[in-house]
């Protein structure tokens, strides 16, 4: 059994304060309130939220970057956390929950909430935070960083802000509010050829331009898919996917407080499951993905994840035999290690 360290409620009464930094920013101060309402909901207690020039005590949970916890741990490098990453500590009788901006403090308090006090919030209106008369915690140290930059659900009723960022999603359906940390935004959330190949520009004097497949011909009310194989439509996918970019690295070098949208890249195709279909379309997109992707690595390398090369294709196969069950070996081994899960993964902390 893990010895307790420190006691933050015991029958309702509780000697803890809740520190954040004078300058804490709308997250941090979000978190601190949802931490107060979590244990007021747990153990019957209400505790103080307070500036770090009160007198230290021994009974404090310091939430936030600031002199408190740069006191208390000065070997937490906050900038290397990035946005989301936090770390969770006890020093002494204090608990610490420390993260990077803007999410980190926040998800640090909702990571503490689900695996230290057995918190969910399964919807907007169905939550479990689980009633303790004396609330206890062993020795933490724990450090986490998401590996997936972005994280999206889509699904009626999980559009709700408190809901996503409690439950660590960030994407184009999650909090987009100041107090929770806003979500990572992209240049477009999906279905970006027609903005970089408009029908409207290029219909009428090159329909060689758009796809003839789904439909058997080229037509007016289907244009949304490029074809693919045209390196003329190639080359104006690649034009304009420049001019994106360089308007944001504008946004950024013009106001460095403001982030600039991140191109939502091409580049995502290359990460497909393998395709079922023996005609291959979905391999032309990854096939005219990849290309339109090669100017633009010598001048914007820092806008692509990393570079696209020939272990990132799956291979593009035509279906299985209908007597065979299910995919090949070799099929499920690129299947989990292409297919990634949406939601924060509870992965080993160091």
């Amino acid at each position: 059994m893990t010895q307790s360290v420190l006691t933050l409620a015991d029958g309702g009464r509780s000697a803890y304060r809740i520190v954040i930094d004078d300058h804490a920013t709308a997250p941090v101060r979000s978190a601190a309130d949802e931490l107060r309402d979590v244990l007021r909901q747990a153990a019957d207690v209400t505790l103080t939220i307070a500036p770090p020039s009160t007198a230290a005590t021994d009974c404090e949970i310091i939430l936030g970057p600031g002199a408190r916890a740069t006191q208390l741990a000065p070997d937490i490098n906050v900038a290397g956390l990035g946005p989301e990453g936090y770390v969770i500590r006890t020093v002494g009788k204090r608990l610490l929950i420390v993260g990077g901006e803007p999410r980190g403090t926040l998800y640090g308090v909702y990571a503490f909430c689900q695996n230290h006090l057995g918190c969910r919030w399964f919807t907007q209106s169905i939550t479990h935070v689980p009633r303790q008369t004396t609330l206890c915690l062993g020795a933490i140290d724990e450090r986490y960083t998401p590996p997936l930059q972005y994280r999206n659900f889509i699904l009626n009723g999980t559009d709700d802000p408190h809901w996503c960022a409690r439950n660590f999603y960030n994407g184009f359906n999650s909090a987009s509010t100041l107090e929770l940390g806003g979500r990572v935004t992209h240049w477009h959330y999906g279905h970006s050829f027609h903005d970089l190949l408009k029908v409207e520009e290029h219909f009428a004097q090159h329909p060689e331009y758009f796809d003839s497949v789904s439909r058997g011909k080229r037509v007016l009310d289907d244009p949304v898919q490029p074809c693919c194989t045209n390196d003329d439509a190639a080359r104006i996918i690649t034009d304009n996917l420049r001019r994106v970019i360089e308007r944001d690295l504008r946004i950024e070098q013009d106001d460095p407080t403001r982030p600039a949208p991140q191109v939502y890249y091409l580049a995502q195709l290359l990460h497909v499951p393998v395709m079922p279909q023996p005609d291959r379309r979905g391999g032309l997109c990854v096939s005219a993905a990849d290309s339109s992707l090669q100017p633009r690595r010598r001048g914007h390398r820092s806008r692509v994840s990393r570079p696209i090369d020939d272990d990132d294709r799956l291979p593009l196969q035509p279906p299985p035999p209908a007597h065979l069950a299910g995919p090949s070996e070799a099929d499920r081994a690129a299947l989990q290690h292409r297919v990634l899960p949406v939601a924060q993964p509870r992965g080993v902390r160091q």
